[in-house]
């Protein structure tokens, strides 16, 4: 019977509190690792072969948890005890070094997927395998294993599979190899005879950072001779190559008509993409007063209209006032970010840095001055709130060793200000 809600159906039960513990309810449940080693004791125990799909669900409860080591001990028990694996039980693993960022035990485990593959089909590693230990490589950053698992993939003979291209390709943009992304997008060609638009705007991504404008367009024409249809995220990736060439605002229009031509609607990404082609229009710069005017209500009117479908964030109100500063009209920047923070997308320390540069290139150095001191406030305000939640996280745990620490170390935090 529960010592709280005197419920014969309640199995907790309250804990002592031990001398220097916080007031806190600690509840004395089983839990699901023991459960999961009970289980599988008696399995053994009985002489049962728990099979794939018990093999499945012990690993998929170690996930709940994200407990790697527990799941591990139990796949190396298993393996003692020879019990029927196949893919799902591995990709059970492997889901969970892909959440974790666990990159030496994802390959180890797809290494050995490919060795039980000789004997056993079953075991054989498929899309899903190769997308999980690409998930960990994102996690982790350690881009220098994409082509390790780009080689496994190629001899894999991966042809229907296209997450894993698409991981391969963006891991390459954000490692900034433009290079890996071209081999990457040729092997895909290669050895995936049917056309996929999502690889192909993965592909157009990669080429916008790079600033590839022709290679753009010209990719984007063999999409339509395929028969595949450009959609709106090919035109961000088109719109952000715009922007990094500095292209004319005549055409960041032109683009715009097609867009409407081909129905696209907007969305969020679009409409930043958008408003990021007008900030970096050169005629913001050269252009006189009067003939600037029509441009900033061009951007005013994509404004109005993505607020009006709720299609707006930090980053767009950010881009807005950018398109300000552009023009050198900076007095009109606190005016928008004040309209974003009343939509509910107030700036954030990444918007005050990057508005502190623009002020910068523009010349304003007392307005960037004003936004890099704002940046480094929300900085210092986080990493003190990150404190303060690690020390309430130790002290609840009844780990009291940061209070032998200094003030200038503990922040002057008391026991008081930690609750």
């Amino acid at each position: 019977m529960c010592s709280v809600c005197s419920r014969s159906c309640c199995n907790r039960t309250r804990s002592p509190r031990t001398p220097g513990e916080p007031p806190s309810w600690r509840w004395q449940t089983p839990s699901r690792s023991t459960w999961q080693k009970k289980l599988f004791d008696r399995a053994c125990q009985e002489g049962r072969d728990v099979g794939p799909v018990g093999a499945s669900c012990l690993i998929k409860l170690c996930a709940h948890r994200r407990d790697l080591d527990g799941a591990l001990e139990l796949y190396y028990r298993m393996c003692a005890v020879r019990t029927t694996l196949n893919k799902f039980t591995y990709n059970c693993l492997l889901h969970l070094c892909g959440l974790l960022g666990r990159v030496n035990d994802a390959m180890d485990i797809l290494a050995i997927m490919v060795s039980e593959a000789e004997s056993n089909i079953e075991c054989k590693p498929d899309g899903y395998s190769y997308s999980a230990v690409l998930h960990a490589i994102h996690a982790a950053k350690r881009w220098e294993s994409l082509n390790i698992v780009f080689f496994a993939i190629l001899k894999a003979n991966l042809v229907t599979e296209s997450q894993p291209w698409c991981l391969l390709i963006s891991g390459a943009t954000h490692a900034g190899k433009i290079e890996w992304a071209d081999n990457y997008w040729k092997g895909w060609k290669a050895s995936c005879g049917v056309p996929d638009v999502v690889v192909y705007n993965v592909y157009l991504g990669a080429l916008s950072r790079a600033g590839r404008l022709e290679q753009i367009q010209s990719l984007i024409q063999e999409m339509e001779d395929c028969g595949l249809r450009p959609d709106a995220y090919t035109f961000v990736s088109l719109l952000t190559a715009v922007a990094r060439a500095s292209s004319s605002v005549v055409v960041v229009e032109g683009l715009v008509l097609e867009m409407r031509r081909r129905g696209i609607q907007l969305n969020l990404q679009l409409g930043a993409a958008l408003l990021n082609a007008y900030k970096r229009a050169p005629e913001l710069t050269y252009l006189s007063p009067a003939q600037v005017d029509p441009l900033l209500e061009r951007a005013n009117s994509l404004l109005r209209e993505l607020r009006a479908k709720r299609l707006v964030s930090n980053l767009t109100f950010g881009l807005m006032a950018g398109v300000y500063i552009q023009a050198g009209q900076a007095q009109h920047v606190e005016a928008i970010l004040a309209e974003g923070t009343r939509a509910g997308c107030p700036p954030d320390a990444n918007g005050y840095r990057a508005l502190g540069v623009q002020c910068d290139e523009a010349g304003l150095s007392e307005q960037a001055t004003h936004y890099r001191t704002l940046f480094e406030t929300m900085e210092r305000e986080k990493m003190q709130a990150k404190k303060k939640t690690e020390r309430q996280a130790q002290w609840l745990s009844g780990d009291t060793s940061w209070q032998n620490q200094p003030d200038s170390v503990k922040g002057g935090r008391t026991m008081a200000s930690a609750r």
